[in-house]
């Protein structure tokens, strides 16, 4: 995997609250939602770097196309979007890892944002009609432990909403702001 830039959704300070407060019963736990990579971009410190806000990615860009990031990134038609966090789910990630995440309700609002911009990189992996955005809580490569923790997140999970009304660009690996 290449270094990139990606595309962010920055979720307000309520929203950030609202999961900060419901991972407060994870706090044994040391969460990291930085990928496992392969070399050369392989991070063994991956805890330490791990500077991005909970988000829903939306799409990602070659660090050589950071130009063309920032003028996609300029482009984009936003507006306050809420999202209805519904559950907690574990994927398969990376080089043999998982990650766990909350999912949500399928949006429009959402597919609109993602649209805007899968029209303008064409990144078939962020196509609005087979990507589904997911803010993730953890990446590991100990299964068990992922269900041992969602387990305790649902105790007495609610389903709850977060919104957005802004985007960022971060470059990845190490998680860098770009603007």
């Amino acid at each position: 995997m290449k270094k990139r830039i990606t595309c962010i959704t920055l979720f307000n300070e309520e929203s950030l609250s609202k999961i900060k407060k419901i991972l407060l019963k994870l706090e044994n736990y040391n969460l990291c939602k930085v990928p496992y990579l392969k070399q050369p971009y392989a991070l063994e410190n991956r805890e330490e770097v791990d500077t991005l806000p909970y988000h829903f990615t939306l799409s990602y860009w070659d660090e050589n196309n950071k130009e063309e990031a920032i003028k996609c990134f300029n482009s984009i038609n936003m507006r306050k979007i809420d999202i209805l966090v519904e559950d907690v789910k574990i994927k398969e990630g990376n080089e043999n890892s998982y990650n766990m995440y909350f999912s949500f309700k399928p949006s429009n609002d959402l597919k609109e944002i993602q649209a805007q911009l899968y029209n303008m990189t064409k990144n078939e992996k962020f196509n609005p009609t087979t990507y589904t955005p997911h803010i993730s809580i953890h990446t590991d490569k100990d299964y068990n432990k992922l269900t041992e923790m969602k387990n305790i997140i649902m105790e007495d999970f609610e389903p709850f909403t977060v919104s957005f009304d802004k985007l960022d660009l971060f470059e990845i690996y190490p998680p860098t702001k770009v603007l």
